[in-house]
């Protein structure tokens, strides 16, 4: 069953699902003087270069991408250690089913990416390794 639940810091205007979708609600539109209520909806994803799914959200009249990901873990998982990236638990970047999201240090991820999944480290991102390499790959 999907469940919904505002997205923090876009309450009344998007939402987030436990199956990994997001969805714009009916909101009101100012068009000069007029105004009309604007539909809600199910929105469209894109990859971004790294391969993983994001979208584009506005708020009074600024528009920013956010990844998917990172929106369903804030509307349904628990930070209390203010973690600050989101592991997809079984290393599929496109399956964003809150069952398959965690918080995780940058450490966490790395470690995660080599003990859980088996990737190597020549096949880490170039910013993994120079975290990896200088020592900051966080607590």
């Amino acid at each position: 069953m999907e469940l919904w639940k505002d997205i923090p810091d876009f309450e009344g205007l998007y939402q987030a699902s436990n199956l990994g979708n997001i969805r714009s609600l009916n909101h009101i539109r100012k068009n000069g003087t007029n105004q009309y209520i604007q539909k809600g909806k199910l929105l469209k994803f894109n990859k971004n270069p790294n391969g993983y799914l994001q979208v584009r959200l506005s708020k009074n009249g600024v528009a920013k991408t956010y990844r998917v990901n990172r929106l369903i873990a804030l509307a349904f998982i628990d930070n209390p250690f203010n973690k600050k990236t989101v592991n997809h638990i079984n290393g599929d970047k496109l399956d964003n089913n809150v069952k398959n999201l965690e918080w995780a240090t940058h450490k966490e991820q790395t470690k995660h990416m080599h003990e859980v999944l088996g990737i190597p480290y020549a096949d880490c991102s170039d910013l993994v390794k120079r975290r990896w390499n200088n020592g900051t790959l966080g607590a």
